[in-house]
């Protein structure tokens, strides 16, 4: 049967998506599943490592990978951050070289007895040996200041002697509160990437299965012998838009755009146009039935679709002189939907799933959260990134909820709203884990740095700077989004 049709014919009636969109799509989420198998393979052949194969520690030299020290002294602690979480000591070891070490005050009980040992000559059982392991990371300038006065004291020297105390210590100390963990960093970037994958597969299936069950219902509504007719039509059609998918016949509109369908000249009413914002034009037909049908989407700032839309409407007009253009008020075109995300959305009548769409919302405002941070890791203003988090909302509520209505539109907003603030806490949160664990973003330390960021905000007075980052942030996201916001709470 389908060899009686043309090739035209085939290609408007064709399902979608076709099978080259679910190859990709498959190959796509397996190649991405495999690169974080393989990352965590290789993370936990490298936690598996022991502790004879790390080198020793040289603070003289960067290295990035994990070393080892085994002190036989330990002093008391010199510094300490500004929650006391994390303390600075001086390790000896055997050659009596000296060496900065910095270890979480919780772990500081555990090497108690090297302590007491190190200062309290009475004590003659030397103490079990103690190995750290770590990462080297650059002495700063107030680590060094604790350490020149510090030094002098543990090691007996007059104070009012100068010495350059990096010549002892090196440029380099021994970081133990980087625990060896798995890259989750990788791997929820990789799960974040299979998600939007997915997310954006369930949105091309979504629109397909709405425009195949069009398709369908259209082939169903005719005989064969008149589909023949059709594309024997089509094949000498008067004007035509391959590009468009759209035909005009002898009788028929022929379309396939938002699903194959074909409209008798002799059902049309009224032509009008759709404006969906930002220029984009969307020609309707309305049949005797009260069916509004949408032949073609146009972006008018383009030369040549504007040159498209005045000849469709052109041939409409000489085609059809008798039937309604417009409104009673002579305008052409509506506003309809403007800055929606999905203008299949102006079709669909049934409310919206809340709690569905609530998930939907903040799942796609998470990943516009993490444009955000990536951006604003990148040390540009975070905030241009709000559109992003917006428009993910509402796709979000609209690809899980399956439709998207006014209530939609507004909870999504205000998800993405508080997204932002979200969003903005985590990149301080980053920033914790770059000055204090030197950019390890490891479970634990991620979850240290979300405890104790306000605290630090609140010891060096920078509330201020947050919430300015925020105002600012927050009032680029209404800019960019205006149409989208406005439109919301408008009811359009």
């Amino acid at each position: 049967m389908e060899n009686e049709y043309s090739e035209r014919f085939k290609k408007l009636t064709k399902k979608q998506p076709g099978v080259i969109w679910h190859v990709a799509t498959i190959l796509l989420i397996i190649i991405l599943v495999f690169v974080g198998a393989y990352s965590y393979k290789k993370d936990k052949e490298f936690l598996n490592q022991s502790i004879d194969s790390y080198d020793t520690f040289t603070p003289e030299l960067m290295s990035m990978g994990y070393q080892k020290l085994t002190p036989i002294f330990l002093s008391e602690p010199f510094a300490s951050s500004f929650d006391d979480s994390i303390l600075s000591c001086f390790a000896i070891d055997q050659n009596y070289e000296t060496f900065i070490v910095s270890i979480k005050a919780d772990d500081l009980g555990k090497y108690q007895d090297l302590i007491d040992y190190t200062y309290d000559e009475t004590i003659t059982d030397v103490p079990e040996q103690v190995v750290f392991i770590g990462t080297s990371q650059p002495i700063d300038d107030e680590m060094m200041d604790f350490a020149n006065d510090s030094f002098k004291i543990f090691w007996g020297i007059d104070p009012s002697e100068k010495i350059n105390t990096s010549l002892y210590v090196g440029n380099y100390y021994l970081d133990t509160t980087q625990e060896r963990s798995i890259n989750y960093m990788i791997l929820a970037l990789i799960a974040l990437a299979i998600i939007v994958t997915l997310a954006f597969y369930i949105d091309i299936l979504r629109k397909a299965k709405k425009k195949n069950s069009f398709t369908e219902m259209t082939l169903g509504r005719y005989q064969g012998s008149t589909l023949r007719s059709v594309d024997q039509e089509l094949i000498n059609s008067k004007i035509s838009f391959p590009k468009k998918k759209l035909y005009f016949t002898n009788n028929y509109i022929v379309c396939g755009s938002f699903g194959f369908d074909l409209i008798p000249y002799d059902e049309v009413e009224q032509v009008y146009g759709a404006d969906l914002g930002k220029d984009i034009q969307r020609i309707m037909v309305v049949t005797r039935d009260g069916i509004n049908h949408p032949i073609a989407e146009l972006v008018l700032n383009k030369t040549k679709e504007s040159s498209v839309f005045s000849q469709i409407l052109d041939f409409l007009n000489m085609q059809l002189p008798d039937v309604k253009y417009g409104f009673d008020d002579g305008s052409f075109s509506v506003v309809y939907a403007r800055d929606s995300l999905d203008v299949d959305q102006v079709f669909e009548s049934d409310g919206s799933n809340v709690f569905l769409g609530l998930i939907g919302s903040i799942i796609g405002a998470a990943l516009g959260g993490l444009i955000w941070v990536i951006i604003g890791k990148l040390g540009f203003i975070a905030g241009i990134a709000g559109f992003f988090m917006m428009t993910f909302s509402i796709k979000g509520y609209h690809l899980v909820s399956g439709v998207l209505d006014k209530k939609g539109k507004i909870i999504s907003i205000l998800v993405a709203i508080a997204m932002i603030f979200v969003a903005q806490y985590s990149l301080y949160v980053l920033e914790y884990c770059d000055i204090y664990f030197s950019g390890n973003y490891s479970m634990q330390n991620l979850i240290h740095a979300f405890k104790n960021v306000g605290t630090l905000l609140s010891s060096i007075n920078a509330w201020s700077s947050f919430f300015r980052d925020l105002a600012i942030g927050l009032g680029l996201s209404i800019w960019s989004c205006y149409g989208i916001i406005k439109s919301a709470f408008s009811g359009r």
